[in-house]
């Protein structure tokens, strides 16, 4: 009965890991609408002259990235004229966790899911985001 019990749990488990992965691909690669691009920026040093520059960001200054995408969506014949729509969120106080200095692929795997925890925790966006950008910003 457990054994049942549990690999019942592990398909339920692949169902819904499967289901997830198939939507996110078809939702962000039909282009009928344009990706959400969020990015946001970290104060690196937490100094006050990067949380100046932070401040004065605004949605203009990623404009170049907006522009390359678009340029390839026309080489690949995409027909939206803006591929991409670049958000910027409030800045993000804590820092990102850092990655493992091995290369062990379980450091790796364990590295990647205390990541996608802080990315959760840490999303300062209002909005849902097909593409989110953690840009670490230090004084120069």
């Amino acid at each position: 009965m457990f054994k049942q019990l549990r690999i019942a749990v592990l398909l339920y488990i692949l169902l819904v890991i499967a289901l997830t992965s198939w939507s996110t691909r078809a939702r962000n690669t039909d282009w009928n609408n344009p990706l959400w691009v969020v990015v946001y920026p970290i104060n690196g040093e937490g100094n006050e002259r990067t949380a100046e520059y932070i401040r004065e960001l605004s949605v203009d200054r990623f404009e170049p990235i907006e522009t390359a995408v678009r340029e390839q969506a026309r080489r690949f014949e995409v027909q939206l004229e803006r591929p991409v729509d670049i958000k910027l969120a409030p800045p993000v106080v804590a820092l990102p966790p850092a990655p493992p200095e091995s290369g062990n692929p379980l450091a790796v795997a364990l590295w990647s899911l205390r990541l996608r925890l802080w990315a959760w925790r840490n999303d300062t966006f209002d909005a849902p985001a097909d593409i989110r950008l953690f840009a670490i910003y230090y004084d120069p």
